[in-house]
């Protein structure tokens, strides 16, 4: 492998772990926007157009951020040595921490809410001192549902790296 396929490989992972960490972390703010024209929708919409823009250029120019960087320059040797590892299984490894990284991020939020939705549709009401109070807390179910897609997007991308690190590679 060529310290510039590992320079790929780490800047493609950056991209994609970007990507869908910062789709989760945008899509419950479009909630927050009262009517199209607000000055709060302009700014997610700029953050999302931003984030996309990032991604681009993460995964689909990364010879242009090496060359730019010049990360490839002040290495005594072209190749390193990784014991076998080439620049496919490397992608391969990334894949698997990303979609790792997303599963063991996002499952125990999810299943909490899950346990917190079903706990307060059983019980709705509790007792106290022999009097009953009715629980006036409306759950919400924005944070199961984020975290239950990020989760569904990790478990995704554990079982289709090969195809994902295949689109990935691909020159645009």
């Amino acid at each position: 492998m060529t310290k510039t396929d590992l320079f790929r490989i780490l800047i493609k992972t950056m991209g994609l772990f970007c990507a869908i960490e910062g789709l989760f972390t945008l899509i419950p703010v479009f909630r927050y926007t009262h009517g199209f024209f607000t000055m709060g929708m302009v700014l997610n919409t700029v953050f999302v157009l931003l984030l996309l823009g990032i991604t681009y250029v993460l995964l689909f120019q990364t010879d242009r951020i090496i060359r730019w960087l010049r990360l490839e320059k002040g290495f005594d040797e072209q190749h390193i040595d990784l014991g076998g590892l080439d620049k496919r299984k490397g992608l391969y490894i990334a894949l698997l921490i990303v979609g790792g990284l997303l599963l063991v991020n996002n499952l125990p939020t999810f299943l909490y809410e899950c346990y917190d939705a079903f706990k307060q549709s059983v019980a709705p009401t509790y007792f106290e001192n022999d009097t009953v109070f009715i629980d006036e807390e409306v759950f919400e179910y924005r944070t199961m549902a984020i975290s239950g897609l990020a989760s569904l997007f990790g478990f995704l991308i554990l079982t289709n790296y090969q195809r994902l690190a295949q689109w990935v590679e691909r020159k645009p």
